[in-house]
């Protein structure tokens, strides 16, 4: 198994209240020994949907797959 779910307690603020609350996440980490990997195009377009449903700009997930990309580019040039 690749990765592992894990749940993360996180203070977000409301979009119409504009109030702070605590909630629950979900978020899914690499587990330690397996190589970096880009997802496929169609996981990412549903990742990309998802964060525009809930009002976010896709540049988070740009910014994670060009880190991704240098990760992987580090592990080629180390063996």
């Amino acid at each position: 198994m690749f990765y592992r779910k894990e749940a993360l307690a996180i203070t977000c603020t409301g979009l119409k209240s504009a109030q702070e609350r605590q909630v629950e996440a979900f978020v899914y980490l690499m587990n330690d020994g397996h190589p970096a990997g880009l997802p496929t195009t169609r996981y990412m377009d549903i990742c990309e949907v998802g964060y525009r449903d809930f009002g976010f700009g896709p540049e988070a997930l740009l910014e994670a797959t060009a880190y991704t990309r240098e990760v992987m580019a580090l592990e080629r040039r180390n063996g």
